[in-house]
């Protein structure tokens, strides 16, 4: 599937979704993160902060906190991102595009990291199609001596047979869903 078709294919399916079904999935997949091994045994977590229709993240980077985990979380600067640490949801506020980011400017620099990224379409190859910035592919190509575990959340529509990808399109290593969890 091209990138375009993809995009507008869960752009339409996010918009159908209501609030409650939003919350309802978006428990059911933390509830499955939560539970395994690369969530439990990781010391680090970057993690989005959900905007609109993604698949919620405060619980999960609540529960990180309260575990003892390191957790930074994404501010664009210019046309870069970086991930700032942070020690409380109270710490964000409104920052690109009308996503929180957070306030604080202590950049995270640890080597190995779970990274929970977001995105619009996915294929079971690892393939993502995000929304068009750029940001974590330039983020994880300028950061390429960092161990990550790249792993997207998405619902299950997110999730197609296969997607275009580009040469700067950095693939993640495992999608969960609410149904489905593919390890590459």
């Amino acid at each position: 599937m091209e990138k375009r078709t993809a995009r507008e294919f869960v752009r339409r399916k996010k918009k159908q979704m209501t609030m409650e079904e939003v919350e309802e999935k978006s428990s059911q997949i933390l509830s499955r993160l939560q539970k395994e091994t690369v969530f439990l045994e990781a010391e680090v977590l970057y993690c989005y902060v959900s905007y609109n229709q993604e698949v919620r993240t405060k619980p999960l980077i609540e529960a990180a906190l309260e575990a003892g985990k390191r957790v930074a979380v994404p501010k664009v600067i210019g046309q870069e991102m970086e991930f700032i640490y942070l020690s409380s949801l109270k710490e964000l506020s409104i920052g690109y595009q009308g996503i929180e980011e957070p306030a604080g400017t202590l950049v995270a620099a640890e080597k190995k990291v779970l990274m929970i990224m977001p995105g619009l379409a996915f294929d079971k190859a690892g393939n993502r199609v995000g929304y068009g910035g750029g940001f974590y592919d330039r983020y994880l190509n300028k950061n390429q001596d960092k161990d990550f575990v790249k792993l997207a959340l998405a619902f299950d529509f997110q999730i197609v047979d296969s997607l275009t990808a580009e040469a700067c399109d950095e693939p993640v290593d495992a999608i969960l869903s609410e149904c489905q969890y593919i390890r590459l």
